[in-house]
């Protein structure tokens, strides 16, 4: 899992990284976090995993990549979040 984030100072533009598909690029990020854990999920269900970090107060929006290892290879996921009162 990779946690990024924008601040209200950072500019907004596209990312250079063809592997990012030019989307917004995220400058900023707290690293690389692991977690291993054996999940079994049947299909059409809904699971849900928690995880509690941090970022800086002054973050405005925060985007979450992280990858599912399957038996078939990985499965990539990502989502963008807006700081509360940021």
């Amino acid at each position: 899992m990779n946690v990024r984030y924008l601040m209200s100072a950072d500019p907004v533009v596209e990312s250079r990284d063809e592997g990012h598909f030019r989307q917004i690029a995220f400058p900023r990020d707290i690293g690389r976090r692991a977690i291993r854990m054996d999940s079994y999920i049947d299909p059409g269900l809904e699971f849900r995993n928690s995880y509690l970090t941090w970022v800086p107060a002054q973050a405005t929006y925060v985007l979450l990549l992280c990858s599912f290892e399957y038996d078939r290879g990985e499965w990539p996921a990502q989502r963008v979040f807006e700081v509360p009162d940021a």
